[in-house]
C-alpha cells in the first residue's frame, strides 16, 4: 500500500538524520557494519544507500514519488503510477495520466454499480448484492431463497427467520432457522415420552388409551404405575377373578375378591355344624349333624334351636318316657315316639 503525503512529512523528519546510516561510534569499515540497504563508504567511514535503495525523497527525482522509510525503495505517492505494478489490485495504470484508475469490471464506490440493489464491496472492490438481495440462492442465506426477478432473499418454506413466522406454539430456532416447538408443546409423537403421543388439536403431550400419567385416569378401585405407566388394581381389590384366590372370584360391582358358591374362606362361610377345611370346602363338624342322614340308625339330629345340644346326634332308643325329652317311650319296641 502506498504512503500518502502524511507519511512523506514523517519520512523527511525521520531522513533527516539517517543520512550516516552508521550505527556505533567511530562510524564502519566495512559494509557488514551497516543496514542491509546501506555500504560503507571506506573513506568517509559513513553507511550510504546501494545503488537502486535512497535515504531521502529528493533521491528519487520525481515529485511523483517519495523514498518509503521501510524498504528505503522509491515509490509512487497515490494516485501516480508508470504501469499496473505501481496500483492496487483492484486499479490499472492510465499511462497517459500517469495515475491508477478503477479497473474495468471493479468498482471504488456504490457510484459504479449499476443497479440499486448492489453496493461496491470495500474488500473485493466488486459491485455485489446488497445484503438480502441476490442474483441467486448462493447470495442468500442456507435457510432462505432466492427470487431471481425481485432480486430479493426470502425464507425458504418450512424455514423461519424469527418466530413471527411460526405457529403459536412454536418459536424459532435461530441456529437451525426451523420451527421448533415451545418447551411444554409437542411437533409430533417423537417429542412425548413412550406412553404418550402428540395431540395433533392442542400440541401437547398426552397419555395413551391404555396409559395414564396419574390416578385421576384410572378407576376408582386402581392407581396408575409411574414407572410403567400403567393402571393397576389397589391393594384389596380386584380387576377380574385371576387377581383373587382360587376359592374366590371377583364381584364386579365393588371389585372385591367374594368367596365363590360351595366354596369358604371360613368357618363363619359355611352353616353352624360345619367348618371350612383346607381344601376351602364345608366339612361336617365331628360330633355335630345338619339333619338325620348324619347320625346313626338309631339316632336322630337334634333341630331343636333351643336346646343345648342343637345340631348333635341323639338316641332314640328308651326304657320310659324319661328317655323321650319331646315324646313319649313305646315300651313294646323300646324306641321313642
Amino acid at each position: 500500500m502506498k504512503l500518502n503525503v502524511l507519511s512523506i512529512a514523517l519520512f523527511l523528519l525521520f531522513s533527516s538524520i539517517a543520512i550516516s546510516g552508521c550505527g556505533g561510534r567511530g562510524g564502519c569499515t566495512t559494509d557488514a557494519d551497516c543496514e542491509e540497504w546501506q555500504k560503507c563508504d571506506i573513506p568517509s567511514k559513513a553507511c550510504i544507500a546501494r545503488q537502486g535503495y535512497c535515504i531521502s525523497n529528493e533521491e528519487c527525482g520525481s515529485d511523483r514519488k517519495f523514498c518509503n522509510p521501510n524498504t528505503h525503495l522509491c515509490e509512487f505517492l497515490e494516485p501516480y503510477c508508470e504501469d499496473d505494478v505501481d496500483c492496487e489490485e483492484w486499479q490499472t495504470c492510465d499511462t497517459v495520466l500517469g495515475e491508477c484508475k478503477t479497473a474495468r469490471g471493479r468498482c471504488s464506490s456504490d457510484e459504479f454499480c449499476l443497479n440499486e440493489w448492489e453496493f461496491c464491496d470495500p474488500q473485493y472492490h466488486r459491485c455485489l448484492p446488497k445484503p438480502g438481495r441476490c442474483i441467486d440462492s448462493i447470495d442468500c442465506e442456507e435457510w432462505e431463497y432466492c427470487n431471481e426477478q425481485e432480486k430479493r432473499c426470502y425464507t425458504s418454506e418450512n424455514r423461519c427467520e424469527g418466530p413471527s413466522q411460526c405457529d403459536r406454539w412454536q418459536t424459532c430456532d435461530l441456529t437451525e432457522h426451523r420451527c421448533i416447538a415451545k418447551e411444554g408443546f409437542c411437533m409430533n409423537d417423537q417429542d412425548c415420552a413412550q406412553h404418550e403421543f402428540c395431540n395433533p388439536d392442542s400440541h401437547r403431550c398426552e397419555s395413551t388409551d391404555t396409559a395414564c400419567s396419574s390416578d385421576s385416569q384410572c378407576n376408582w378401585w386402581q392407581y396408575c404405575n409411574l414407572n410403567s405407566h400403567k393402571c393397576q388394581t389397589r391393594k384389596g381389590y380386584c380387576s377380574s377373578s385371576n387377581d383373587c384366590a382360587s376359592h374366590e372370584y371377583c364381584d364386579m360391582t365393588s371389585h372385591k375378591c367374594l368367596t365363590s358358591e360351595g366354596q369358604c374362606t371360613s368357618d363363619s362361610d359355611c352353616l353352624l355344624w360345619q367348618y371350612c377345611s383346607s381344601s376351602h370346602t364345608c366339612e361336617l363338624r365331628p360330633g355335630y349333624c345338619g339333619d338325620d342322614s348324619h347320625c346313626g340308625p338309631n339316632e336322630r339330629c337334634e333341630l331343636d334351636v333351643d336346646s343345648p345340644n342343637l345340631f348333635k346326634c341323639y338316641s332314640i332308643l328308651c326304657d320310659s318316657d324319661d328317655d323321650c325329652p319331646d315324646s313319649t317311650c313305646d315300651i313294646l319296641h323300646h324306641r321313642c315316639r
